[in-house]
């Protein structure tokens, strides 16, 4: 499941998954009125322009359904590196 949330400091609207809510997984940034652009920073990385966010956010959402595009990677890499931490001597 995806949820959105725009930032109030950038006006960058960012999706996130139930699984790992902290790291955005897409973006819709408003370059100019009428010009958006959307990424999809999971998989292959695919991005796009659009007339509005609207369709910048269907975009998203239509990637983010593809049976490639993997929602748990991030949590499954920061898991690994977390397992794979050296403890600091005291």
């Amino acid at each position: 499941m995806l949820s959105k949330h725009r930032c109030p400091h950038t006006r960058v609207l960012n999706f996130f998954t139930d699984t790992d809510p902290f790291i955005s997984v897409a973006s819709v940034i408003a370059i100019a009125p009428g010009h958006h652009v959307w990424r999809c920073h999971i998989g292959e990385g695919c991005g796009g322009t659009t007339a509005n966010a609207a369709s910048a956010e269907a975009n998203l959402r239509r990637v983010l359904e593809m049976p490639d595009v993997a929602l748990r990677r991030t949590y499954a890499r920061r898991q690994q590196a977390s397992e794979n931490r050296v403890p600091f001597a005291s």
